[in-house]
């Protein structure tokens, strides 16, 4: 934002108009049509008016299918749902009526139902409770009836209540004693199986715990210190080969002069040999004895645990000579005693029950008298009770049917309430589609105004920017071009054919105009695109300057020379400055301010040196 501010110019303008990238300087010539317009409309400024103008045509089709779906909503006929509408307000008005009488018919129906329930819930608790008594008095008499046939077939006897309440307790001491002697039979012989069973199985402990098992401990012990003095004597004799082998000539043993220091270490070694044998056998030994004395531990353990089971039978044998004879004799005596004094129980029950069924009678005569003593003073009409009955039935009917009649009515006032609110925004649909579709066309009228001003925007833009920049072309051409071939230079904007509203660059020879491709050399081509990119700086930017990057590209040796005669001696009246970077040496000349040649060795990676031309 700050380089456009100080330059004056956008960046578009700057970079297609001031600047020529690198073979870009005849762009415009070898640009098609699509590429030349955008590139004018965008440095113009009205290729954004093309777009508004795409956007707004888009948006235009858009809003005109809108206007045809509301004509086609406005043109709808309403007549059918007018009169739809007003029979279903008619219909409507009906119900609501037809509600208010049936809740009026309700409310009567309650009351009246209301007085006839009170009237049938009386008679129907008075009947309750003349049937509870009669099913009371008919429950006695067939209890009575039950208790006189038993009574036929007991016996009678005197005191029998008081006789068998001694007997229940004479049983009852019988029948502890025989519980008491059964519990003392059955310990007795559980626990002599017990002490036998217990006996069986230790007798064979016996042998086991007379064995004797020998101690191994001493042995083990004098093997392992004749075990520890032959390892100190293999170490002492290792040791003595070890310094046999380093010694000069004293025995590092017995300290005596050596003649012969191999004959010492032969006998060692020989010690050695004897000593790692007995060694073997020792440790052999001693494996032995610590394998037989584990087994003899187990034994031993084995031995002590069966001389504790000899110990305990022991025990169980001296408790079985304790043990007496169970008392099944006196058991047998009880139980003799408690069936005869069971058999005369029987006997005296029933005639206890015969005393008891006797005095119950009696009380089923007192009850049977107050009983019918009441019915007799309680008046229940039965066809009173089913004429009431058949009232509340007739008028819980009615209320049924006005209630079913009244919940129906909601359900088609709602209906009916649905329906005219549906006729009613269909009709105001249409009215609203009326409204909207003359707004939507004179929006559209407006619209369509708006885009043929865009398109005239358009023309008169690119025209005015046509007739300014061949006018200035004039004046260019004839200052940088220093031959007579071609008289003038302009852009020209087809208007027929398939290149209609192409620019085209064109020369103008003693015939007439003629376009730049074709005709013109490499030399003129250069100049002709020189030319238009003075033109195009003067009519789009304030800056009198141009940047050329390498304008060399595809000219001969002949169009460079021109090139640079035009660059030397006709641009600096056309342009203010103008800075040219190149790797072509023949464009020297062209320079008329500063000239630079930028030198670099990369084999040895210096910087860049400048120097002055």
């Amino acid at each position: 934002e700050k380089i456009c501010e100080l330059l004056n110019t956008d960046y578009d303008s700057f970079a297609n108009v001031v600047y020529a990238r690198q073979n870009e300087i005849d762009n415009f010539l070898r640009y098609g049509k699509a590429e030349r317009v955008n590139l004018i409309d965008g440095l113009l400024k009205i290729d954004r008016l093309e777009d508004a103008r795409k956007n707004l045509r888009s948006f235009h089709t858009g809003v005109k299918k809108q206007l045809e779906g509301l004509k086609a909503r406005a043109s709808k006929d309403l007549s059918e749902q007018r009169a739809l509408l007003e029979n279903a307000e008619r219909q409507l008005a009906s119900l609501k009526g037809e509600m208010s009488d049936v809740q009026a018919e309700i409310h009567a129906l309650k009351e009246r139902l209301s007085a006839k329930r009170l009237k049938l819930n009386s008679l129907e608790e008075l009947r309750d409770k003349v049937e509870q008594l009669r099913s009371r008095l008919d429950r006695l008499r067939g209890e009575e009836k039950a208790l006189g046939a038993r009574l036929m077939g007991l016996p009678e006897v005197e005191g029998a209540a008081d006789r068998l309440a001694r007997l229940e307790s004479e049983i009852s001491g019988l029948r502890s004693r025989e519980k008491e002697l059964l519990s003392r039979v059955s310990s007795l012989k559980s626990r002599r199986a017990f002490l036998e069973s217990k006996v069986r199985e230790l007798s064979g402990f016996r042998e086991v715990a007379g064995k004797e098992v020998p101690d191994l401990t001493r042995e083990i012990e004098r093997l392992g210190k004749e075990l520890a003095r032959v390892d100190a004597e293999l170490d002492a004799r290792r040791a003595a080969i070890e310094q046999l082998r380093s010694a000069s000539s004293t025995c590092p043993v017995c300290g005596s002069p050596l003649k012969d220091p191999e004959k010492h270490i032969a006998e060692h070694e020989a010690a050695v040999s004897r000593l790692s044998k007995e060694r073997a056998r020792l440790e052999g030994m001693l494996s032995k004895l610590e394998a037989e004395r584990e087994k003899a531990e187990k034994a031993r353990a084995e031995v002590e645990r069966a001389r504790a089971m000899v110990r305990e039978l022991e025990k169980y044998e001296a408790e079985l000579k304790k043990l007496g004879r169970p008392p099944e004799e006196e058991l047998a005596l009880v139980g003799e005693k408690l069936r005869k004094l069971e058999a005369e129980r029987e006997g005296l029950r029933k005639a206890v029950e015969r005393e008891e069924l006797a005095g119950r009678l009696e009380e089923i005569g007192r009850q049977k008298g107050a009983l019918e003593a009441q019915l007799s003073r309680l008046s229940f009409d039965e066809a009173e009770y089913r004429k009431a009955r058949e009232e509340v039935l007739e008028l819980e009917k009615a209320l049924s049917a006005a209630s079913a009649k009244l919940s129906q009515l909601p359900k088609l006032i709602s209906a009916r309430e649905s329906e005219i609110a549906s006729l009613k925004r269909e009709i105001q649909d249409v009215e609203d589609a009326k409204k909207e579709a003359a707004r939507v066309e004179a929006a559209l009228e407006r619209l369509s105004i708006l885009i043929n001003a865009i398109v005239d925007v358009q023309v008169l833009v690119r025209k005015g920017f046509v007739e300014l920049v061949n006018e200035l072309l004039g004046d260019i051409w004839a200052q940088l071009y220093p031959y007579g071939d071609y008289s003038s230079l302009r852009i020209f904007v087809e208007e027929g054919g398939r290149r209609a509203g192409d620019y085209v660059l064109q020369l103008r020879e003693r015939k007439g105009w003629v376009n730049v491709d074709g005709v013109a050399s490499g030399g003129e081509r250069s100049i002709a695109s020189l030319a238009l990119r003075v033109a195009f700086a003067r009519a789009l930017s304030r800056l009198d300057l141009l940047l050329l990057d390498e304008p060399t590209h595809n000219l001969d040796e002949q169009g460079i020379d021109k090139l640079a005669t035009v660059l030397r001696e006709g641009l600096p009246s056309v342009l203010e400055q103008v800075v040219i970077i190149t790797h072509e040496e023949r464009m020297e000349p062209a320079a008329t301010g500063a000239a630079y040649r930028l030198v670099r060795d990369k084999a040895s990676e210096e910087p860049t040196r400048v120097e002055e031309i």
